[in-house]
């Protein structure tokens, strides 16, 4: 015997319990909208990978802790993240010194990559325009 349960908006199946014959909802994370609420940022008109570009500008802005990239000096490394685009991976986080092919730059490699690590699906959704 078959029985269709709809899963409640905003919440996934969490699995069954046998001894209480009951089915346990858990709330899905939504990452991207958790974060456009922490730094209250209005969404109105715009499209899902614009959100996320506004969300991972306010991200580098805080885990880079107020640094901002010197574009005239020369000397100064500038992280970004280079991805994979056929399989959505990181491929590697680059250096530059005096140009950037991203506005989305870290002052370290380590930063770089632990803003990925951390906000993977953001990146997704601004470099896919979705989260597929």
């Amino acid at each position: 015997m078959e029985i269709k349960i709809e899963v409640p908006k905003g919440y996934k199946a969490k699995g069954f319990n046998k001894e209480t014959n009951t089915i346990q909802f858990e709330k899905e994370i939504n990452l991207l909208a958790e974060l456009v609420e922490k730094y209250a940022i209005n969404t109105e008109g715009l499209e899902q990978d614009d959100v996320a570009f506004k969300v991972l500008k306010k991200i580098v802005k805080e885990v880079n802790g107020g640094w901002i990239p010197n574009w005239k000096d020369n000397t100064e490394k500038k992280w970004y993240p280079y991805f994979n685009m056929d399989d959505f991976s990181l491929y590697a986080c680059f250096c530059y010194h005096s140009c950037s092919p991203a506005s989305l730059v870290f002052k370290s490699e380590k930063l770089c990559r632990e803003a990925v690590e951390k906000y993977f699906d953001v990146f997704k959704i601004y470099f896919n325009g979705s989260d597929r």
